[in-house]
């Protein structure tokens, strides 16, 4: 029995030692490791908190040895120093891994932080496209991006036709991404969806900015509003939007996840629920799964917990599987994992962080939101959602660009039918439109009943007012005029800081719609909207001069001086060349017969020709010989076509007539054709500017541009203050035309213009519309173009104003009917007797640069005639070397050299020499007369 009771002693003691020993392993291999979530304080709540704990527990009750605790450190994001002071507080010895519950800009900023140091860091919320970068190597995310909520928003609007709509947004990374990725969208669109973006406008945290965002909203009288921000900044919006009556029934609000994901809309809620003007607002979510793990996490948070289903959103889901993600990545199989024990802030790094990292992107798991949760491979599924009954309700999914509505939604008002996108319609609207008296655009009405402020559009008529009432019958509304108390177009006051005319009542409120045509202008631009362009204008300049047909040598204006002296220049040499190339050439009357001359073998040829050498004779002076071959060339005199010839022939060109004689060589004949054709060019010409300078009324004056009016001071100038002309001379990137306006005088009124105009030595500078119609009777007038593009003309609108688009589809076919053409010539087409129909015009003579091409065809026409010489002289030398068996280049010397001889002997004679042929000429003669004498007186004694 002692026996026994030892041998259970010892068992009982050996089987404490092992035990005990066992539980000393255990705890010397278990490991504890910190995983630190850091939550922005817009998104905090308890709810956080809670299921951090929960996390906390399942992670370190899942059968490993290794305990995890979870950091939770609320953010302070007012500057990046204390941005990285949180990071810090969540890094201790024991941390493995990061998790960021914040926007976009804050997790970027975080991201290259925990890079430096080797971190891992998994974003949760963060949505920018461009989050991931090389700049942030260690930081990864498990929500999809902006893109593909933008694509899940696009669907929408596609789906219900809403193609025109508004967006308001938050002014952060997450706003302005949204919108951009839901702007490249509609820019890839298909041509045949005219989608139209009314308004965007941003808005901050303030009060102040979201009710200015929400009234630009208001303004743009879209029914279809897109609504990206977070859920923080939404409940403000919301509670404004509603007071404007943007919640009322016909809207459709369609709300981005920043709102979505937190299921109290901005925690709005109130005792009783939300209020019911929320029942019907559309948005879209990122999907759950709800997973099996998902069913078993709601269970043990509302029974271990305590906790309420409000706390359950896509930031708190999300966290709870990163957490449990991290875990798994941490205690894989053969991964010895040491905790980092670095300081912060400093540059240490984690020796083990690229393991870590590469063991979280490898590892997947089954979480709450998704049946795979991997940061490498994030969910990308939207839920299409309807608030109803105090909660977000799926009616339908995204997925891979497609959706499908699978349950009709409510929208606001408790409606079932979708509100329709274009509501901008002016039916039934009263309206005011700016007006101002200018004829042709608008007149006022001569009668007993119009008087006063002239508010009724039948006291009006014109161009526009005509225009103006057609508008109305096609559109169904009505309307009155308002002019401005100044009478003026509108222009900007520096002084004042303010805008006067028809812009400035546009801009506060007075008017809806400028209801003439104004000059578009990139000041105005800033200010107000415009329509589809009715017409445009461009900057020209008017001044009564004397008439150039008073001038007595009228006929001479169409070619400036240079050109008269240039084509009598021509004329004296192309004479030259032709009688030249007469001379020169083998083909001409004078080169065949001297070439002759020179070679002929027959006595008396060779004998006159020693003279002629001797100087007894000049053999041009002889005009008969019993040479046969001079009596085959009787017909043809030696002198055929003198320079002096040449000069009549080619001036009588100019008035279309001929001579008898001309040139027989080839190269002189194509001379003679060049001339020609600059002869019928400059004839041509010199016609049509005539005829032009006859017909037109044109005015001599000394400046032919804008600018041209700071070189002289014979001439004053003008301008109307505050129209669009006086914008473009101070805006023109030329400073010349600054100083155009700053040297002219400002003018009143047209009136005034017309009189200085009419008064002489004065420039009227205006839009040449206006120039036209007003100065039509005036003859002597000269009209000085600029240099200016033209400015479009259109009706002015309020930014943002919905009646757009309605009025320019109705513009659009006014003016494809022509309808524009027809109105505009029954109101500026007036006859106009007392210049008998003629036009202004302006004095345009040619000058010498404005025909140097013509000029430099008659140089190539030279060149390729003496071309053409040489080609003679080959063609003639070579028939030579055939003929005198010579070989060709011993016949082009013979050649050249016999026409050397003849310029010396015959072409360079001075006048004495001449003279002195001359008389061994007539004594020669003599000589013969008597010798005949004699021999008849001794013949008739020898009868």
């Amino acid at each position: 029995n002692e026996y026994k009771s030892y041998l259970r002693w010892h068992y009982v003691m050996n089987w404490y030692v092992l035990t005990f020993g066992f539980v000393l392993v255990l705890v010397a291999r278990a490991k504890e490791y910190d995983i630190g979530v850091i939550v922005d304080p817009t998104l905090h709540h308890l709810g956080f908190n809670k299921i951090a704990s929960l996390a906390q527990l399942d992670v370190s009750s899942n059968g490993s040895s290794d305990r995890f605790n979870v950091n939770l450190v609320v953010l302070n994001k007012t500057t990046v120093s204390k941005i990285y002071r949180s990071v810090c507080d969540a890094i201790s010895d024991k941390t493995i891994a990061l998790i960021s519950v914040c926007d976009s800009s804050i997790t970027s900023v975080m991201g290259e932080m925990v890079s430096l140091h080797h971190m891992p860091m998994l974003s949760i919320g963060a949505t920018d496209p461009h989050l991931i970068s090389p700049l942030r190597p260690y930081l990864l995310s498990l929500s999809p991006s902006d893109k593909y909520q933008a694509g899940a928003i696009f669907s929408i609007l596609k789906y219900y036709n809403w193609f025109e709509f508004s967006v308001i947004s938050s002014e952060d990374d997450y706003g302005i991404h949204g919108v951009t990725e839901l702007l490249q969208l509609l820019s890839f669109a298909s041509t045949d969806l005219k989608f139209a973006v009314r308004a965007i406008q941003y808005f901050t945290d303030t009060a102040g900015s979201i009710g200015d965002a929400v009234e630009v909203i208001k303004n743009s009288l879209s029914p279809i509003i897109v609504m990206i921000c977070h859920s923080y900044q939404g409940s403000m919006l919301l509670d404004m939007a509603q007071k404007k009556g943007l919640l009322d029934p016909g809207h459709v609000w369609i709300l981005a996840d920043g709102i979505t994901r937190e299921t109290k809309l901005g925690r709005r809620r109130t005792s009783t629920g939300y209020p019911s003007a929320y029942n019907g607002l559309l948005g879209v979510i990122p999907t759950f799964q709800k997973t099996a793990s998902y069913h078993n996490f709601i269970d043990k948070y509302l029974r271990d917990e305590n906790g309420s289903l409000d706390d359950v959103t896509t930031e708190t889901m999300l966290m709870y599987d990163a957490v449990q993600l991290i875990a798994r990545a941490a205690t894989d199989e053969g991964f010895d994992l040491q905790a980092a024990s670095i300081s912060c802030p400093s540059e240490e790094i984690w020796e083990q962080g690229e393991k870590m990292l590469a063991s979280i992107k490898a590892t997947n798991i089954s979480g709450t939101t998704n049946v795979n949760v991997n940061p490498m491979n994030p969910y990308i599924k939207y839920d299409i959602v309807n608030f109803r009954d105090n909660r977000y309700q799926t009616i339908g999914e995204w997925e891979d660009y497609e959706l499908t509505i699978k349950t009709a939604p409510v929208f606001l008002g408790e409606r079932s039918k979708p509100p329709s996108a274009l509501t901008a319609t002016l039916f039934g609207k009263k309206l005011v439109f700016g007006i101002v008296e200018e004829a042709p655009l608008a007149i006022k009405r001569i009668s007993s009943n119009c008087t006063g402020q002239y508010h009724d559009p039948n006291c009006w008529i014109g161009v526009f007012p005509e225009l103006n009432i057609r508008l109305a019958s096609d559109l169904n509304f009505t309307f009155e005029y308002l002019e401005p108390e100044d009478q003026k177009y509108g222009g900007y006051d520096p002084l004042n800081d303010s805008w006067n005319g028809m812009i400035g009542d546009i801009t506060t409120g007075k008017i809806d719609i400028i209801g003439t045509a104004i000059a578009i202008n990139i000041e105005r631009k800033k200010m107000i909207s415009f329509t589809y362009s009715l017409t445009d204008s461009a900057v020209s300049a008017v001044v009564i001069g004397a008439s150039t047909t008073e001038d007595r040598y009228f006929f001479l204006k169409p070619f400036h001086r240079d050109v008269w002296a240039a084509m009598l220049g021509l004329m004296a040499i192309i004479a030259v060349l032709i009688a030249l190339f007469n001379k020169v050439s083998p083909y001409g009357h004078h080169g065949q017969i001297i070439y002759a001359l020179q070679t002929c073998q027959c006595e008396e040829c060779t004998g006159r020709r020693n003279k002629v050498k001797s100087g007894e004779f000049s053999s041009l002076k002889i005009r008969e010989y019993t040479c046969k071959l001079e009596t085959l060339k009787k017909k043809s005199k030696l002198y055929s076509l003198t320079s002096y010839d040449a000069s009549f022939m080619i001036g009588a060109g100019f008035v279309m007539q001929g001579t008898d004689k001309f040139p027989h060589s080839v190269s002189g004949r194509f001379l003679l054709v060049s001339w020609w054709f600059f002869v019928m060019i400059v004839t041509s010409m010199y016609t049509a500017n005539l005829t032009a300078f006859i017909t037109l009324n044109h005015a001599s004056v000394s400046f032919k541009s804008i600018k041209g009016l700071l070189e002289q001071s014979e001439y004053k100038w003008g301008y109307i203050k505050d129209r669009n002309v006086h914008s473009r001379l101070l805006n023109h990137v030329d400073k010349a035309y600054k100083q155009v306006v700053e040297d002219g005088i400002p003018l009143k009124d047209l009136a005034e213009a017309k009189a200085r105009v009419t008064e002489g030595k004065f420039v009227f500078i205006d839009e040449d519309l206006v120039l036209t119609y007003h100065f039509q009777e005036a003859c002597n007038k000269v009209v000085i173009p600029s240099n200016f593009h033209g400015s479009e003309w259109a009706y002015g609108i309020q930014v943002n104003s919905p009646y757009r688009e309605v009025l320019n589809i109705k513009f659009l076919e006014y003016s494809q009917s022509e309808y524009f053409t027809s109105l505009w010539s029954k109101w500026n087409n007036k006859e106009n007797t007392k210049c008998q129909g003629r036009s202004m015009g302006n004095d345009t003579p040619f000058y010498l640069t404005s025909l140097s091409g013509l000029f430099l065809t008659v140089a190539i026409a030279v060149a390729s005639c003496f071309a053409i010489l040489f080609l003679e002289l080959l063609h003639t030398s070579y028939r030579d070397s055939k003929r005198d068996r010579l070989s060709l280049v011993k016949a082009v010397s013979r050649r050249i050299r016999l026409k050397w001889e003849d310029i010396q002997r015959e072409w360079l004679r001075s006048e004495d020499d001449i003279n002195v042929v001359k008389d061994k000429e007539r004594k020669r003669k003599s000589k013969k007369y008597n010798v005949g004498n004699l021999l008849r007186s001794v013949s008739e004694n020898n009868l």
